[in-house]
């Protein structure tokens, strides 16, 4: 018995020094590979070998569990690199490398998506400078502050982004240079300064070229200065108003103002006209008061004013041709009267005198050389 129990000592101790040394091959194996699929696959044969190691056992549990979140933070990668977030992306797999293991895409993917990343920085840095320069190219400056600001963050010190970020500034001076002259503009409207509000409102425009918001401004600023100078100054209203068209030739508001002035404009005429043959008609010439404003009834026909005083005038031009032709009528009646008395014909002077007095009854020149 002691000699069978010595055999079987020998034989477990033997067993025993195999076992530790497999473990160890086993051991020194798994520090060699550094990838997942390979742990499980030297787990899996010592099991084999070793069915019921708790050492086995337990490092091929560990192994399942990291190849399940190998395989989480690979899926975690491959979505965020879908959705074009290769930043993230690359952490997930760098992670892998912080868990002690490798993955044999993992190298190519990190170089992939840290490629993808500069494609996709430069993509949005062309992005960001086409949105800013359209931005100002439509004079939207706030939307380009915006855009800015937001790219200047992601690429700091580029020269592109500082040129446009200089125009931008250029463009406000010149809107805000702008503004201050409309103000003036404004100023001298109010004390009807019409030429200088006019020069004022050019060069606000001249000073900001394209510039929609000036544009608006000063179209706003015309309009209103045409009709404060309508009841004034009709020719300044009409000068504004020219003004205003170039800046926007189909407005509704420029459509109706026309309108306006035109009328102020025909009533300027119109009065002018009638002053001007009025003021010939008192001067003692209603022939050439009635030939002037019948130059202004072929060019208004349709306007009352001018017809009454063309007709008051060819009714005072026949009424002083009927009084000169009485008065021309009674001075050969006188005459011829007093020529016959003075020729001793008082019969046929006195003929003549009766026939004045049918023509001018009570006229006292006629009842004196009557009665005499």
């Amino acid at each position: 018995c002691r000699v069978v129990n010595s055999a079987n000592t020998g034989e477990q101790e033997q067993e025993q020094k195999e076992r530790e040394a497999y473990l160890a091959g086993i051991h020194r194996r798994l520090r060699r590979e550094n990838t997942v699929d390979a742990r499980l696959r030297i787990f899996q044969e010592a099991l084999q070998k070793y069915p019921g190691d708790p050492g086995l056992q337990n490092g091929l549990a560990q192994a399942q569990a990291l190849e399940v979140k190998v395989d989480s933070l690979v899926s975690e990668a491959q979505g965020l690199e879908a959705s074009r977030k290769y930043d993230e992306a690359a952490r997930a797999w760098s992670a892998i490398s912080e868990l002690g293991v490798a993955h044999p895409d993992a190298e190519g993917a990190v170089n992939r998506l840290r490629r993808l990343q500069e494609e996709a920085r430069s993509a949005a840095r062309v992005a960001w400078i086409r949105a800013i320069r359209d931005s100002l190219a439509a004079y939207h400056l706030d939307g380009a502050d915006a855009l800015l600001a937001d790219a200047q963050k992601e690429f700091r010190n580029d020269p592109e982004l500082a040129e446009l970020a200089s125009r931008r500034d250029q463009l406000r001076k010149q809107r805000e240079a702008s503004q201050k002259l409309l103000s003036r503009a404004q100023a001298e409207l109010k004390g009807e300064g019409w030429r200088p509000a006019s020069d004022l409102i050019l060069s606000s425009l001249q000073s900001a070229p394209g510039d929609p918001s000036i544009s608006t401004s000063a179209l706003d600023t015309l309009i209103q200065a045409s009709h404060s100078a309508l009841s004034k100054d009709v020719s300044a209203a009409e000068m504004f108003l020219e003004h205003a068209a170039r800046i926007q030739p189909d407005s509704p508001q420029i459509s109706t103002l026309r309108s306006e002035v035109d009328r102020q404009l025909r009533e300027d005429v119109v009065n002018r006209r009638l002053a001007d043959a009025r003021a010939v008609a008192e001067a003692g010439d209603a022939e050439q008061a009635l030939t002037v404003i019948s130059h202004a009834y072929s060019d208004f026909p349709d306007e009352p004013r001018v017809l009454a005083l063309k007709q008051e005038l060819e009714r005072d031009i026949e009424l002083e041709k009927k009084a000169q032709a009485d008065r021309n009528r009674l001075l050969e009646i006188l005459e011829t009267a007093q020529s016959l008395r003075e020729e001793g014909d008082l019969p046929g002077c006195l003929v003549t005198v009766k026939e004045g007095l049918q023509a001018f009854p009570n006229h006292s020149q006629l009842l004196e050389m009557k009665v005499s």
